[in-house]
């Protein structure tokens, strides 16, 4: 017997597939959580960003900057006097809220006493502050609006790599509640249409603007893990970009070049936009990309026209996805990965890129429903399953190929080992042959006056000539479609018809007609082998073949470690008993048939029937056939 495969030995398929699942889910569930994922997850959160359908900018949004003309003209600081005129001609063009993003903690004279005066009689100006982080000097707001709603913070959070998808709302230093300018100025747009920022009854964390509530960003949420959250953060959904926002230069507005209505009823963010000044950050569309970046204004103005559309239900807040849903989303991609178990090299590798295509373009979908869906683990989940699933198949199959090739590979043609092979979903069960009824011809095949001889020739000399009559015996089987079942001692056993069932009456009767040449190309051969011993001074032997055709089951025999091929039923006792029947003890050549074979073959004058013939250790006689040489 030969070493069989191991396969039954170790988990079912489900039980592997289940522990490569439990295990891929495991590791993308700690990487998404350590935050290793983190920055693939933010560059395709920027990616869906830009992948959204082109809206307009918000048209309710002016800005004003100061460019780098603007600085040479009024120089730096701008003096009080060119605000407070710039300021004046906004209000007087009919502006709803003007929100200044630029620091005036220490009066720029001249013109300061008209800027303080126009401050406190205007309460269309929000002004902005920056509220810093721990240990380092706040800069305040204007003297004249300090301890007023009035004013707002500017402090910016920028991702790794400086891009800016966050935005804060509120932040709190232990004794004071402060809104970013962002807020204070829609808040002050908001105001005459009733609509204000409040509290939400079911959740304490959670802020109630128009129809929308607004709830923190957490520190694991969306793609984000370990996340500093801060104060109120929401996502950034940069609305109408890569367009800009409506704008005029410093310069245009006080040289009277603003058209007409172009500030009326518009909320107007002033601020700078000279690059000698940097205040510049990169966002998800233009990350990277210095050309791209926009300014420090653009980014309060994108944050304070999110405001508006959600206090006005114009848009929807956008939710990052988190905690169990975001889980059960990674583990359903990493189930669905598992089907590549089912499906050939070729298929497998189509439905991965599929598959992963699919997990991509979740989150674009989402995004249409403001959701963030991060895409990357559910990706990751969905390879890596598909991956190992493929790996499991491989090693699968290269164990059931290992073991069919043990039972067969030496005994069968390759045309038919092949047949086994894609037959192999038929054969096996559990790592074993599948026990097969069918109907087999079984031939036996015996070295006569094999005993005399082994006793003249040196064991070395039998060797090799024993191992010439098996080869010779061997190849005649594999050449007439036959399976070598069974080397025992000087004696082939072989079968056809097996292994895959055969039942029509036409295939049986092919079994049969193979079998029956096998054994005639069996006598030529050996009649070749005798010439070539003769001439090497070798004795020769004579054959006998026993050939019966019935019922068999094809099965594997043994344990896990030695398996073999067997094919079990009283068909291959008979055949072991024609095959020794001592009917002509002189006839150093012979075949002799059932009268089931004869029976299957087309008329042949070269068969001699026998009669009923009683065989040894068998009640009953049998019908025999010879086939005449």
């Amino acid at each position: 017997m030969r070493k069989g495969s191991r396969a039954d030995m170790g988990l079912p398929a489900w039980a592997k597939l289940l522990a490569a699942f439990l295990l891929v889910l495991s590791a993308v569930l700690g990487l998404r959580e350590y935050g290793a994922l983190a920055r693939a997850e933010l560059t395709l959160y920027d990616w869906i960003l830009r992948m959204r359908p082109a809206t307009p900018v918000d048209a309710r949004v002016l800005v004003v900057s100061e460019t780098e003309a603007d600085l040479q003209r009024f120089g730096h600081p701008l003096p009080d006097a060119v605000l407070a005129r710039a300021l004046r001609i906004l209000l007087q063009e009919g502006a709803a809220v003007v929100g200044v993003d630029k620091y005036r903690d220490i009066p720029v004279p001249p013109g300061t006493e008209a800027l303080d005066t126009l401050l406190g009689a205007e309460a269309r100006i929000v002004w902005v502050m920056k509220f810093g982080a721990p240990g380092v000097t706040r800069v305040l707001p204007p003297a004249a609006l300090r301890g007023s709603a009035r004013v707002g913070f500017s402090d910016l959070l920028e991702d790794e790599g400086g891009v800016v998808r966050r935005g804060l709302l509120m932040l709190d230093d232990g004794r004071r509640h402060w809104n970013s300018l962002a807020l204070a100025a829609a808040a002050a747009y908001l105001a005459p249409r009733g609509v204000r920022p409040s509290s939400d009854p079911g959740r304490t964390d959670a802020v109630r603007l128009g129809p929308a509530r607004l709830l923190p960003l957490e520190r694991d949420e969306g793609g984000y893990a370990e996340l500093d959250a801060a104060g109120f953060q929401v996502l950034l959904d940069y609305r109408g970009m890569p367009g800009r926002f409506a704008r005029v230069s410093l310069g245009d507005l006080l040289d009277g070049r603003l058209a007409p209505g172009s500030a009326k009823g518009r909320l107007v963010m002033l601020g700078a936009s000279a690059h000698s000044l940097r205040d510049f950050f990169h966002t998800p569309f233009g990350a990277g990309d210095g050309d791209d970046r926009i300014t420090g204004v653009e980014i309060h103005a994108h944050l304070a026209s999110q405001v508006l559309r959600l206090a006005l239900g114009e848009s929807a807040p956008l939710v990052p996805l988190a905690g169990w849903p975001r889980s059960l989303g990674i583990a359903a991609f990493a189930l669905l990965g598992l089907l590549a178990y089912r499906l050939r090299a070729g298929w497998a590798l189509g439905y991965m890129a599929a598959g992963a295509a699919v997990a991509l373009a979740s989150g674009p979908l989402a995004m249409r429903y403001s959701v963030w869906l991060p895409p990357f683990a559910p990706t990751l989940a969905f390879v890596a399953t598909a991956v190992l699933a493929v790996a499991l198949r491989v090693s699968a199959e290269r164990a059931e190929r290992a073991m069919l090739m043990t039972l067969f590979a030496r005994h069968v043609s390759d045309e038919v080992a092949q047949a086994l092979w894609r037959g192999r979903a038929t054969l096996l069960e559990g790592g074993r042959l599948r026990p097969l009824p069918m109907t087999a011809t079984i031939l036996f095949a015996d070295a006569h006056g094999y005993t005399p001889l082994a006793q003249t020739l040196a064991p070395a000399t039998l060797a090799g000539w024993l191992g010439e009559f098996m080869d010779a015996m061997s190849r005649e089987v594999i050449r007439h479609h036959g399976v070598v079942w069974q080397f025992a001692g000087d004696a082939v056993m072989a079968a056809f018809g097996a292994p895959f069932p055969r039942r029509r009456e036409p295939e049986i009767a092919d079994d049969a007609r193979n079998a029956v040449r096998c054994a005639r190309g069996m006598v030529e051969a050996l009649d070749r082998l005798g010439t070539g011993w003769k001439a090497r001074g070798l004795p020769g032997v004579g054959l006998r073949v026993g050939v019966h055709t019935g019922p068999v089951v094809a099965c594997s025999i043994g344990s896990a470690r030695r398996l073999e091929y067997a094919l079990v039923g009283d068909v291959v006792n008979v055949a072991a008993r024609l095959q020794a029947l001592e009917d002509d003890a002189d006839a150093p050549r012979r075949i002799l048939l059932s009268g089931a074979t004869a029976a299957l073959l087309p008329a042949d004058p070269a068969l001699q029937a026998l009669g009923a013939v009683p065989l040894k250790g068998r009640s009953g006689s049998l019908q025999v056939f010879r086939v005449r040489l």
